[in-house]
């Protein structure tokens, strides 16, 4: 098992490796990439994010990947705030067997 800790630098001796990172979708209306945010709102859907005062005290960071500056982005969850991470998700198209084909596989895949 890895011992990686965002927030804290790789050692020398370390190695590439890839990790979970809890996500949620928020309201971010059009702050920058990789800005570190507080939720401000948590009962909206999804939740609303306004720019972190105080560094020492922030919930997570704008997608540091996303450089559109919309309404809505992701929100990198700071590890310390989750105590635990899982897949969660839903099949978003119809399968190919389930449209009458006889082949089961995903004619786009």
């Amino acid at each position: 098992m890895s011992s990686i800790a965002l927030g804290t630098p790789p050692s020398e001796d370390s190695r590439r490796d890839a990790i979970h990172v809890a996500i949620l979708p928020v309201k971010t209306y059009g702050l920058p990439a990789g800005t570190k945010v507080r939720i401000s709102d948590r009962y909206s859907e999804p939740m609303e994010v306004e720019r972190a005062e105080d560094y020492e005290e922030f919930d997570g960071v704008t997608d540091p990947f996303d450089n559109s500056q919309g309404t809505y982005a992701w929100m990198l969850v700071c590890p310390d705030l989750i105590s635990n991470v899982r897949h969660d998700w839903e099949l978003s198209q119809t399968l190919a067997e389930d449209k009458g084909g006889s082949d089961p596989m995903c004619k786009r895949c």
